[in-house]
């Protein structure tokens, strides 16, 4: 295997291990950590939603669920975006009706985004607590107990991604050898490496792909209107049996458009396609039905063909996945 396809190769299996994972790319906490008043007291407190990845997370909901001895106000609150290594604060109260007896309650909250990852777009719902003691007689107003920060937590990282870019500019000034490009890749690990160490393998994440993004390129999510080919219209008018898609999307999905015009195009194709477009927001019971819900994580666009129960994701050549699920391969 030549040098530049092993490089290549490690680049794409650093960029789809978040599309794989489909894990949060938001970091919740709340500040202070714990929150404490006392009895018919009130105090103020934040949560910070840090994104540790090369993605930005949209259309951010915060929202409390609060017991009757306990009012957190707003009860709901959005952020349109955090942007990629970015961190989005949201502020709040907390307010303790008189007389509660003391002790330590939790109030659940969820926090709800999405994301998109090349031509797929996934929703994560994040159900977490917020930790609240109620002290009698408290003295000296709130009690803060606060997370360290270390200031220098990405210093490492930071010189790895400037020496990867001089690398990269030297190496395409003057032609180096594959030695540069094996300093790249010790960069990559090294950022890796890095941030398992200081307990960031998120951000560590993020970070290598950022920097073999840059090595390697990425797909943007597609937009424009699609156009069948026409080995695809001959291929769909040899359908030989009624066939009907569901096909669902999300209002937060970049890519969504694209596959519903493309089905579109299909179904005038020929008289045995029927399809029907399903808002995952609006049918969650008939998303999780079909596996496009699972475990919290929402990942559309999804196509799934009703009678088999076939399922595909994303909008990447998605005309020739289409037709092998249709069985109507050229």
């Amino acid at each position: 295997m030549k040098t530049a396809t092993f490089f290549a190769l490690m680049g794409l299996i650093l960029l789809s291990l978040p599309a794989a994972a489909q894990q949060p790319i938001l970091a919740v906490r709340t500040n202070p950590e714990v929150l404490e008043l006392a009895p018919g007291g009130r105090i103020s407190f934040q949560i910070e939603l840090r994104n540790g990845s090369t993605y930005e997370a949209d259309g951010v909901e915060t929202s409390f669920t609060s017991p009757e001895t306990l009012s957190v106000k707003p009860e709901k609150a959005v952020r349109d975006k955090v942007l990629p290594f970015a961190t989005g604060v949201l502020d709040f109260s907390l307010d303790a009706l008189p007389g509660l007896s003391p002790g330590t309650q939790s109030i659940p909250f969820q926090v709800v985004y999405s994301y998109c990852i090349d031509s797929s777009c996934f929703q994560i719902v994040e159900k977490l607590s917020l930790t609240v003691a109620v002290v009698e007689n408290l003295s000296g107003g709130l009690h803060v107990h606060p997370r360290g920060r270390t200031p220098w937590e990405f210093v490492i990282a930071g010189l790895g991604l400037a020496l990867f870019v001089a690398c990269l500019l030297v190496g395409r000034a003057r032609r180096l050898p594959m030695s540069v490009h094996g300093i790249l890749l010790l960069v990559v690990a090294g950022a890796l490496a890095h941030g398992i160490q200081a307990g960031q393998a998120r951000q560590a994440q993020g970070i290598a792909t950022v920097l073999c993004t840059s090595c390697v390129g990425i797909e943007e999510a597609r937009h424009e209107a699609p156009r069948l080919s026409a080995t695809a219209i001959t291929s769909l008018q040899g359908l030989e049996r009624d066939v009907e898609l569901l096909v669902f999307t999300a209002p937060w999905c970049h890519s969504c458009p694209y596959a519903k015009a493309l089905v579109e195009e299909m179904a005038a194709a020929t008289d045995r396609l029927g399809f029907r477009f399903v808002n995952v927001e609006d049918e969650t019971a008939l998303a999780r039905a079909h596996g496009v819900i699972a475990s919290g994580r929402t990942v559309v666009p999804a196509v799934v063909r009703v009678d088999t129960g076939e399922v595909v994701f994303g909008v990447e050549n998605l005309e020739a996945r289409l037709l092998r699920m249709l069985g109507v391969t050229p």
